[in-house]
């Protein structure tokens, strides 16, 4: 009998108020074989932290992908073909891997260079996904990010002041300005 190859779901997770996974999300973390965690530089695992006040990880099989926070190519690059390195492996053995990203997978996502690179490789993936936290603190704030015949919202800039990412986003009739400690509130 042929070994089935497993399938990678890079899933976004949303904002980081555990009540806005969304179900497909919630269904594919408790139906998968492995859960694979985004780990930067530092011991704190956001994602992971987020996840389990709704679906136990720690009953999971797991598998750490380091993901610098550099700007240094080489050292991203190496990181992103181990990740996936790592992740094929565990498709070869026939398991279905959920990769968690913050957000959605589709919008900066950390998890997008690994999941390249397993399609690249010919394995079969999946894009998941999540509340964006744009959408996320335009409801926090009820407020409407376009109406009617107006435009959807254009990034304008982002940038970090004392630690905090600030993303201006316009649209014709209004000016927001996010500061990431609002999302903590989320």
């Amino acid at each position: 009998m042929k070994n089935m190859r497993g399938k990678l779901y890079s899933v976004g997770i949303g904002p980081g108020d555990p009540e806005l996974l969304t179900l497909k999300a919630v269904r594919l973390l408790k139906e998968c074989d492995v859960v694979a965690l985004p780990k930067g530089d530092t011991d704190v695992m956001t994602a992971k932290n987020i996840v389990n006040q709704v679906v136990d990880l720690d009953k999971k099989e797991q598998l750490i992908i380091y993901m610098p926070m550099t700007k240094d190519m080489a050292v991203m690059d190496k990181a992103h073909q181990e990740g996936a390195d790592a992740v094929i492996k565990l498709l070869d053995e026939g398991k279905n891997v959920v990769f968690i990203t913050l957000g959605c997978p589709t919008v900066y996502a950390t998890c997008i260079y690994v999941h390249k690179l397993v399609l690249k490789a010919g394995y079969d993936a999946e894009l998941v996904a999540g509340v964006t936290s744009i959408c996320a603190v335009a409801a926090k704030l009820n407020v409407s990010l376009c109406e009617r015949a107006e435009p959807l919202i254009g990034f304008c800039d982002c940038m970090f002041l004392d630690g905090m990412a600030i993303v201006c986003l316009f649209n014709p009739l209004f000016c927001f300005l996010f500061v990431s400690c609002v999302l903590a509130q989320l």
